[in-house]
């Protein structure tokens, strides 16, 4: 178990520990990919989507590759379309690589195409 949480926002913090959690500031690369959930009055969190590119571009952050290729294998359905938006986003070649490596061995679990 973790006891860490990265947050990422457009303005700076400093890291702080709050019942037993070390909250740490990550600078917000992209704005894209940010929702407010219905109910939760401010907070805002990352769309699916958008939290797989973050979680492989950044992987080490959410516990390393094992960790991340358990993640991925939890879920059932992913839209290609926002994979690729968020990845263009980013424009970071290396991050490009990794995803299409890790995302063509669970393209038919994700539903996603051959051509994305």
């Amino acid at each position: 178990m973790f006891y860490e949480i990265y947050v990422s926002s457009e303005k700076r913090f400093d890291d702080f520990e709050f019942n037993g959690i070390t909250y740490k500031y990550v600078s917000s690369k992209i704005s894209s990919g940010v929702i407010e959930p219905k109910n939760t009055q401010g907070i805002r969190v990352t769309t699916l989507e958008r939290t797989v590119v973050d979680s492989i571009k950044d992987f080490e952050k959410i516990g390393g590759l094992e960790e991340l290729l358990n993640c991925i294998e939890s879920i059932s359905h992913l839209n290609e379309n926002k994979l690729i938006k968020y990845l263009d986003a980013y424009n970071l070649q290396f991050l490009y690589q990794k995803a299409g490596f890790l995302l063509e061995h669970y393209k038919d679990q994700l539903q996603l195409s051959d051509e994305g």
